[in-house]
């Protein structure tokens, strides 16, 4: 047995609104379900736009973070342009959060 770290998978929202209602066994239907999704996500957007921190136990946090303006190059011609100041959201794991993501996930591979 090898010890492989999880790959990469992409998760959209139709995948998140689908663990919704399995978590609620159906009684909801994916119309309010991704109305309830888009909500959350539109509220954390804008707290976080207006420089407040959002904090979910056992998750993580979001917040704002201010970067300073920095002279830097266009990739594909590689002209120098300045990079004017502006506000990022950054995302923080919990402690829990991080400790599960980082444990190995056994896989057995046979060739």
């Amino acid at each position: 047995m090898n010890i492989v770290r999880r790959t990469p998978a992409k998760t959209i929202k139709a995948n998140l609104c689908e663990a919704v209602k399995k978590a609620t066994h159906g009684r909801y239907i994916g119309v309010y379900i991704s109305t309830v999704v888009d909500a959350f996500l539109s509220a954390v957007v804008r707290h976080v736009a207006a420089g407040q921190r959002i904090e979910m136990r056992g998750f993580g946090h979001f917040f704002p973070v201010d970067r300073k303006g920095h002279h830097g190059r266009n990739p594909r011609t590689g002209v120098p342009c300045a990079i004017p100041p502006h506000r990022v959201m950054r995302w923080k794991a919990s402690l829990g959060l991080a400790a599960d993501i980082k444990k190995p996930v056994a896989v057995n591979v046979h060739r």
